[in-house]
């Protein structure tokens, strides 16, 4: 045995059988099915391979039709995953250089780490995850030498560590907690006309699931709405109505463009499509893409603490002429989770980008005007939202700015 381990070692027979070795494990227990066309689809070699598993986690939680606070904690978990494997690789390699690209064992580090969790969170599409980490993997199999190759393996170890961290960390995030429709009461502001009286009620517990840069859902939190039936709440009705009364066709298109995708989608496309145009570094697409997601999630987070201590009526529980241009999403109006996170959004990536930032910004207060053009949200809604996303910027901004540890995995 130790003669034919020998002779492979002096051939490349050596290196290939090792990683058939790894290969099968990988699909081991993956049934034969032919995979689909949109998923592989998704895989282009011109594509950064961070935005490929962005991108196949927008078509996962597509398909699912996860909530906002749902899609977000899912890019969250996803981009985590990916910049702690690349970060702690860095720093067991002893590579400070964050801007170094080894572009083979950055890929595969992260497509093990992201199909990972991906596989935690959409268990039924194994396939499609697996099919896409084969094809990342297997671009460089014939070209690293041996020394590559070990390196390759060792950040394979630390990648699937890191995820299996991220998923140990998922499992106790307060994401299964269970409603009872008596756990978190309204706080009556005013009278009971004010009270959102719908029923199944979007993620109530959203706002006590874990956040990564604030320290809990609640540590910001917008101001107590307008008291209910005051001369300001009556103004507020009468101006929301006025300003969804006379929209315009443009004011609709971007009621559209902001409201037919959830808004965590929207933004991550955003910079999808920068991380292309500058033909990002993998190693700074993972950053990038890790603060606008965990930025957003936590926003999201502190948005829903707010929206179930006050459970306020949306425009059609209180304004009986108001036809909405699009759906109401079933859950409390106040705070505008679009406001919050667009906000949020749009100041990550104006510090990436910061030739970019009135562009963002503009974007992010369309974003949350739509809503009220929309007839969805009270003018209050937006206005307060936006508050609140910008003092949760500024903490996430500070946090990009002071902090070079991973968020989860810790070596």
């Amino acid at each position: 045995m130790n003669v034919f381990v020998n002779f492979l070692k002096q051939t490349n027979l050596y290196r290939f059988y090792t990683i058939a070795f790894l290969f099968t494990i990988i699909i081991i227990n993956t049934p034969f099915t032919l995979f689909r066309n949109d998923a592989s689809s998704l895989y282009e070699e011109n594509i950064n391979p961070v935005t490929v598993w962005n991108n196949l986690a927008t078509d996962l939680g597509s398909k699912e039709k996860l909530s906002p606070p749902e899609f977000s904690r899912a890019y969250a978990l996803l981009h985590i995953s990916m910049y702690d494997s690349l970060l702690s690789a860095r720093k067991t390699e002893g590579n400070n250089n964050t801007a170094f690209d080894n572009k083979s064992s950055d890929v595969e580090s992260i497509a093990e780490a992201a199909s990972n969790v991906l596989v935690y969170l959409f268990p039924k599409y194994i396939n499609e995850i697996t099919r896409i980490k084969s094809a990342q993997i297997s671009q460089f199999q014939d070209y690293v030498d041996d020394d590559e190759f070990l390196s390759i393996k060792r950040r394979l170890m630390l990648a699937h560590q890191v995820s299996q961290t991220v998923i140990d960390y998922a499992e106790k995030d307060n994401s299964d907690l269970v409603w009872n429709n008596s756990n978190n009461k309204p706080i009556p502001i005013g009278d009971n006309r004010c009270i959102w009286n719908g029923s199944n009620p979007v993620n109530p517990l959203a706002g006590f699931w874990k956040t990564y840069i604030l320290k809990s859902g609640s540590e910001i939190q917008a101001e107590k709405p307008i008291p209910c039936g005051s001369e300001a709440d009556l103004l507020d009705i009468k101006q929301t109505y006025e300003v969804w009364k006379h929209r315009t066709p443009e004011q609709i298109a971007a009621v559209h463009y902001w409201g037919d995708k959830p808004p965590p989608v929207i933004w991550n496309i955003i910079l999808n499509q920068r991380i292309q145009k500058y033909n990002m570094s993998i190693f700074d697409a993972a950053y990038s893409s890790v603060y606008l997601n965990v930025g957003m999630y936590d926003a999201l987070v502190s948005c829903w603490y707010t929206k179930y201590t006050y459970w306020t009526a949306r425009p059609f529980q209180r304004i009986a002429n108001i036809t909405t241009e699009i759906p109401t999403p079933n859950f409390p109006g106040y705070t505008s989770g679009h406001s919050t996170i667009s906000i949020v959004a749009s100041r990550v990536l104006g510090e990436i980008f910061p030739n970019e930032k009135d562009y963002f910004n503009n974007q992010a207060i369309e974003a949350a005007l739509s809503r009220l053009w929309a007839g969805i949200h009270f003018k209050q809604d937006v206005v307060k939202g936006m508050d609140q996303g910008d003092k949760i910027a500024k903490k996430i901004v500070e946090d990009m700015h002071n902090n070079s540890s991973s968020f989860i995995y810790n070596l």
